[in-house]
């Protein structure tokens, strides 16, 4: 009878594969990231418990955030006793570029990446951490700068400032900025978050010196607005922007900061 399910870090927590036949790995599976949903979850989950619990000689990693605690222990039936949940870490910049790399190559290309490190680290820290995400924006870049081989061309962050900015300053300006060309409560928001992701709704509303309750407001229309995106863990709920906003608001701030006063 299968005990326990541990969730790991794959890079760090090694596996003796000597010990088991199988290996079952369930990535991404974060209630409220595209494309799962908390409900989605809940019935794959449930169409796979007779696998997990049954007598086999296997072992099971489940990559998702805390939340997903949670879930299965609430709505997954007969599992529950079995889980030891870790908290993932992101991968650093050096297995991001590794992991890539390995994508590239099974991929048949024959070739590396080229995308400058610390721009791949950032559009990576911009999803929270999400790699199905993280490649699907560089594509994007890898297609808007015409590269003839996905994920492989000679992008550089300052590039990609530009590019986002270009896309996407006219909306931040009308959702950050008011009549009086001052930034409003929602521009605050957008501004911190652009120059420290991961903050919980309590860091964030020290941070902007606004009410906790009224933070929260803000967060949930510019969430609706598809801007930011909150992640629900079990004891807090991180916030970060969107990528495309991620990017163009920095430039956008800093250009600000260099004609009008914030």
């Amino acid at each position: 009878m299968l005990e326990k399910i541990k969730v790991i870090k794959a890079k760090k927590d090694k596996i003796d594969v000597s010990l088991v036949r199988i290996i079952f790995q369930m990535n991404n599976l974060d209630p409220g990231q595209a494309p799962f949903t908390e409900g989605s979850i809940i019935g794959f989950l449930n169409s796979v418990r007779d696998i997990l619990t049954s007598a086999i000689e296997a072992s099971f990693i489940i990559n998702g955030a805390t939340g997903l605690q949670s879930i299965i222990q609430k709505s997954v039936k007969r599992l529950s006793p079995s889980l030891i949940f870790e908290k993932i870490l992101p991968l650093s910049e050096a297995e991001l570029v590794e992991a890539l790399e390995k994508r590239i190559a099974n991929s048949g290309y024959d070739g590396k990446i080229t995308f400058e490190h610390s721009l791949i680290k950032a559009i990576y820290d911009s999803t929270n951490a999400n790699f199905r995400e993280t490649l699907g924006l560089m594509e994007t870049l890898s297609t808007y700068f015409d590269s003839e081989e996905p994920l492989m061309n000679n992008i550089m962050l300052n590039d990609c400032y530009n590019y986002f900015f270009l896309q996407h300053n006219q909306e931040i300006l009308k959702i950050a900025v008011s009549k009086t060309n001052e930034l409003n409560n929602k521009g605050k928001v957008i501004k911190a978050l652009s120059e420290k992701p991961n903050m919980s709704v309590s860091e964030l509303s020290q941070v902007i010196s606004i009410k906790q309750g009224n933070t929260s407001t803000l967060l949930t229309d510019l969430e609706n607005d598809g801007i930011v995106t909150k992640n629900k863990n079990s004891s807090t709920v991180e916030c970060i922007l969107s990528p495309r906003y991620y990017f163009a608001a920095i430039p956008f701030f800093n250009k600000r900061s260099q004609s009008t006063p914030i």
